[in-house]
């Protein structure tokens, strides 16, 4: 079991994604071993919620979700942000350069204008997405937090403007791949970018979870308590 005072190595050492849950948390293995009760406490929020957060990573269920319920929304969106920014400066300039690796490999192959739209379109849906948030919910959000309430925006207003159709495309590009083009799919490039999707589809599918079952569920009910105040 994985507590705070569990070394972060050991707890990547129990489940190998957690790497990539700690990554937006400014944990810095290069230092060597460190243990949850020694990370900069400017970097993280609530530790608690980082352990909790990694018991996640292995076993992603809906009925596991309530238990961020404890957590305040300030330690919720600082999560969300994070991920966005992690999102921006990491996982897109990675998957970036995983498919320059293939193209590379196969200049002429019809699978270098497929993986080149297939970026351009996921990229864009997703900065899409992330834009969206960062320029209206989460302002309300901090509105909110401190009691006061936009008129020109909701919770309900964000649900009409969004959805989380944009993972689909994670599985559509490998089913592409790996039908199709069998001679792409055996190089060690493709198993890369493989293996960075499936990861990817992870990560996204945990933040979609977490901001839709209880970060929008908490904004919800601080909505209705700042509207019965005013």
């Amino acid at each position: 079991m994985i507590h705070s005072s569990t070394s972060v190595n050991d707890a990547i050492h129990f489940e190998p994604l957690t790497e990539l849950a700690l990554q937006r948390f400014n944990v810095d293995l290069s230092k060597g071993d460190v243990s949850f009760d020694n990370v900069d406490p400017e970097s993280i929020k609530d530790v608690t919620f980082i352990v909790d957060l990694i018991r996640f990573y292995s076993d992603p269920r809906k009925d596991q979700i309530d238990q961020f319920e404890q957590y305040s929304l300030d330690v919720i969106l600082d999560y969300l942000q994070r991920t966005h920014q992690f999102y921006i400066n990491t996982i897109l300039p990675k998957m970036e350069m995983t498919i320059k690796n293939i193209f590379d490999l196969f200049p002429e192959h019809n699978i270098v204008p497929l993986l080149k739209h297939f970026f351009e379109q996921y990229q864009n849906d997703l900065l899409e997405h992330i834009e969206l948030e960062e320029r209206r919910l989460f302002p309300y959000a901090q509105k909110l937090m401190i009691e006061e309430l936009p008129k020109d925006y909701s919770v309900h207003e964000f649900r009409l403007h969004h959805d989380h159709r944009i993972q689909d495309h994670l599985e559509d590009i490998i089913l592409v791949i790996e039908e199709d083009i069998p001679m792409v799919n055996k190089t060690f490039a493709y198993r890369v970018f493989k293996n960075l999707l499936t990861q990817f589809k992870t990560d996204l599918h945990i933040h979609h979870m977490i901001e839709e079952k209880v970060f929008l569920n908490k904004l919800t009910k601080l909505e209705s308590h700042v509207k019965a105040k005013l």
